[in-house]
């Protein structure tokens, strides 16, 4: 073989066998994506940098809405919905370009799918707050015993209301609807926790206080557990400063019960 051709045989060799390595599936890297508080993806502990705010708030709706197709108006409608329908049609396709890009450097590759005029994100092996929050509700029975373990796991991821600090407006719906599911568990568990074990009925009943702090039954609970603690000042003060708080933020008082609870302990 001519020395020439022999060195373009082994160029194109070396150029299918590059291709080759390009084309192989690249190995994941674990991700963990936070929704309760701030959205953030975290890549070795590190927040993830998207291109733009927009490319970062359409992953966070795309996940949010995992596995189901979404269609391309309602994205248009939720992300820019103030914004010219050609414009926003060409700001979804840019953004829509850089997660892509983003995605396939991190080893998810089509993970992002379009049919029917709507786009639809499948990731089967993420890590997540709303996956762990999500399927620990999934197990939780209402008086099952073994549930509760469940429904303190839920809790637990429950750092904040859902992409609280993102200000999306079209989060807001699905705060409050994570917000009320959080405040039943905790009933639940307060419930559960009352009569045995009264340090974990309380530990739950501050933190149901976090989330409202307008909640005469909690007061109640909380000052009851209390007496019975042998804390009867610590539950004088709680009262008056509930009664503080509802006369300031409210301007009324206390439920006629809680009174005489008071009353009575302040005798």
């Amino acid at each position: 073989m001519p020395k020439r051709l022999k060195t373009t045989v082994n160029r194109l060799i070396e150029k299918i066998k590059s291709n080759r390595k390009d084309e192989a599936p690249k190995e994941k890297i674990p991700l963990f994506i936070q929704c309760f508080g701030e959205f953030n993806v975290f890549l070795n502990k590190e927040p993830l940098q998207f291109k733009t705010a927009k490319v970062k708030e359409l992953f966070a709706f795309l996940f949010t809405y995992m596995d189901t197709y979404v269609h391309r108006d309602y994205l248009i409608e939720n992300i820019w919905p103030n914004q010219d329908s050609k414009k926003a049609k060409i700001n979804l396709h840019t953004c829509l370009t850089y997660l892509r890009k983003m995605l396939n450097t991190l080893g998810y590759s089509n993970c992002i799918k379009f049919a029917n005029q709507s786009y639809i994100l499948s990731i089967p092996d993420i890590h997540s707050d709303l996956k762990i929050f999500n399927e620990a509700i999934h197990s939780f029975k209402k008086n099952d015993i073994k549930s509760i373990s469940s429904a303190e796991e839920a809790i637990s991821q429950y750092t904040g209301s859902y992409m609280q600090w993102n200000y999306y407006d079209w989060a807001n719906d699905i705060a409050q609807e994570k917000l009320t599911i959080t405040m039943y568990l905790l009933d639940s568990i307060i419930e559960y926790y009352y009569i045995n074990h009264t340090d974990k009925a309380l530990f739950y009943l501050s933190l149901q206080r976090k989330l409202n702090p307008y909640m005469d039954k909690n007061i109640q609970q909380t000052m009851n557990l209390l007496i019975k603690k042998g804390n009867r000042n610590e539950a004088i003060l709680l009262y008056k400063n509930y009664k503080a708080l509802l006369s300031t933020d409210l301007n009324i008082d206390p439920d006629p019960i809680l009174i005489n609870l008071y009353q009575e302990i302040n005798k």
